[in-house]
């Protein structure tokens, strides 16, 4: 996963390198290491959003609040749906 991480970073492919992140942090969530799964949604969060893909902005919320819901983190998870919901309507008025 690193490995492909380097690999496409110096592309300039966001889209690949958003999901890469998403899929790292799953499997480090699934790991319980939480600490590096947020900071590896994060990133997919700063990636996805430098694409201007609403879409993609939206899914990661989506998933980012998923993960804080299931830490407890109940407002942080509120917000990031809040977010995810901007970003599915701003597609749909495109």
């Amino acid at each position: 996963m690193k490995e492909g991480l380097k690999i496409v970073a110096g592309t300039g492919d966001k889209r690949t390198e958003g999901q890469l992140h998403l899929t790292a942090a799953a499997v480090l969530e699934a790991k319980k290491d939480a600490k590096a799964a947020e900071s590896d949604f994060k990133k997919a969060l700063k990636i996805f959003q430098q694409t201007e893909d609403a879409d993609l902005v939206g899914r990661a919320h989506e998933k980012y609040g998923k993960f804080l819901a299931e830490q407890g983190r109940f407002q942080e998870a509120y917000e990031q749906m809040h977010q995810a919901r901007n970003a599915h309507l701003r597609r749909n008025q495109s």
